[in-house]
């Protein structure tokens, strides 16, 4: 049987009641605090203090201190007014308090659970927004990615054109060097030999003919003789693998990326290929072991 502490002490303002309840030398870690809108308790065995209040207070607003060997409860009161004494008017019988201390408590309880709910749904939603902001840096991040890929493509094929340029504008040089000074020589040497020749002498023009030239099919548009074979190859060679990394380079990020698969595991499991999304859940799991598992139900 508990022993009612009655030797506390109150006081109040209009906004505030202060409730100190002596510890008779029990241990501050032994003092169970329990209080409600109008209902406060403290159990420290043998010694139980209980009150039922004049008028609701705000639980939100109240506290308690432990120490000095004392309670100290400061109540915010609902309303401002001094009620003039701690404790209801209402009388009620043993059996009367035994059922307010019960709906106290189931009341209290119901606002627990109802507070950890919350909280569980704003952890939730703190972690959705956490992994979001992990997508879009990761989009952002192979974006940028991609981007400088394709600048180094550009700028590939421009070095390429270029040098393509120079190469025909050279060859078309030399060509055209090398076709001057064989009409030279041709026309040369046709006037000395035909100088002292009587007109009648000379041969008549030759009649036309037709003649039929096959080319064999090649990459570049110039001559197989007029070209540079060895660094014809060396080009074939650097598109032939950015070609490559560029077709690779997508499904490696994909491959790769724990998040990505995650999200493709869900759509297997959505789709009823469970077979598929445990494999794809598996490697998600092996790459990221910190990957948070909600998202995935």
């Amino acid at each position: 049987m508990p022993v009612l502490v009655r030797d506390y002490t109150w006081s109040e303002t209009i906004n505030e009641v202060v409730i100190t309840v002596p510890l008779k030398g029990a241990k501050p870690s032994k003092a169970d605090i329990f209080s409600t809108e109008d209902y406060v308790k403290i159990n420290y065995a043998p010694y139980l203090f209980e009150v039922f209040l004049f008028a609701p207070v705000v639980e939100e607003k109240s506290s308690a201190r432990v120490g000095s060997g004392v309670v100290e409860l400061r109540l915010c009161k609902r309303k401002e007014l001094i009620w003039g004494q701690l404790e209801s008017n209402i009388k009620v019988d043993k059996e009367e308090m035994r059922r307010k201390r019960e709906e106290a408590v189931k009341v209290a309880q119901e606002k627990a659970e109802q507070e950890q709910v919350e909280r569980a749904t704003k952890k939730r939603e703190a972690e959705t927004f956490s992994i979001k902001q992990q997508m879009k840096l990761e989009e952002e991040s192979r974006g940028e990615i991609e981007r400088e890929k394709q600048d180094e493509r550009d700028k590939a094929m421009e070095e390429l054109e270029a040098w393509k340029q120079h190469k025909q504008k050279e060859t078309k040089e030399q060509k055209s060097d090398l076709q001057q000074k064989q009409n030279s020589k041709l026309s040369h040497n046709m006037w000395q030999d035909n100088k002292d020749v009587p007109d009648c002498q000379r041969p008549a023009p030759r009649s036309g003919g037709k003649i039929t030239v096959n080319f064999t099919p090649r990459y570049f548009p110039t001559a197989a003789r007029e070209s540079t074979e060895k660094e014809e190859q060396e080009w074939l060679a650097k598109m032939a693998a950015a070609r490559k990394i560029q077709a690779a380079s997508s499904d490696d990020i994909n491959q790769n990326n724990p998040v990505l698969l995650k999200d493709k595991a869900c759509g297997f499991f959505k789709a009823g290929d469970y077979d598929a999304a445990i494999n794809v859940f598996s490697q998600a799991i092996s790459l990221n072991p910190m990957l948070p598992m909600y998202p995935f139900v």
